[in-house]
């Protein structure tokens, strides 16, 4: 399923959206195209999504035809329960980002919705090897998106040790997430020099 919000921004100031209730606008944002102009698209897309790939070649074609007419912004929405491959074909494309910025972002997932069958049919080794097809270093890339994912299993085990602490109340509990913190604190911080130095 695809989450879609058309609206013309108030004044092209991108900061409300007529007759939706979105988060604003902002520089986080994927965005492709003129920012102030009249016709914003925010996409909410899932990478394994089927229709969300049909939307994806729609949404090129809308681009290259109005050209200047039409900003088109991408959201992360991966469909987990659905989608499992989703979640980590989205931070494949956010470490293309960090890399190449926003150009490598909309060329790594213009790659995945090319080259996916959807509905989880991609290989995940493949995410490495798109990030070479767009010509972002496969190294830095791979290191990238596995301390990403080192970083989304330490805070899964957060989750679960905080969870558990409230049931149990068991300080041993307490000291393990402490620990868990401090080692994603770490790795958030090598993320960073990492970022850095690429």
């Amino acid at each position: 399923k695809n989450f879609l919000d058309f609206g013309k921004s108030d004044n092209n100031d991108n900061k409300t959206v007529k007759g939706q209730n979105i988060r604003p606008i902002s520089a986080e944002d994927h965005l492709q195209g003129d920012p102030t102009a009249k016709v914003i698209v925010v996409e909410y897309s899932d990478l394994e999504c089927p229709f969300c790939k049909r939307f994806h070649e729609t949404m090129n074609q809308v681009m290259m035809e109005y050209k200047g007419q039409v900003a088109w912004v991408y959201r992360h929405f991966p469909l987990e329960n659905l989608h499992s491959k989703a979640k980590s074909e989205a931070k494949a494309s956010e470490c293309a980002a960090k890399l190449g910025g926003n150009d490598a972002f909309w060329a790594y997932i213009d790659r995945v919705f090319e080259v996916t069958p959807s509905n989880d049919g991609l290989d995940p080794s493949l995410l490495p090897t798109f990030a070479t097809d767009i010509g972002l270093d496969k190294k830095s890339f791979s290191k990238i998106l596995f301390y990403l994912m080192i970083l989304s299993l330490l805070f899964a085990l957060y989750l679960i040790y905080a969870e558990l602490f409230l049931i149990l109340s068991v300080c041993i509990l307490c000291v393990a997430a402490d620990i868990i913190i401090l080692i994603m604190l770490f790795l958030s911080y090598k993320l960073k020099r990492l970022c850095a130095n690429v």
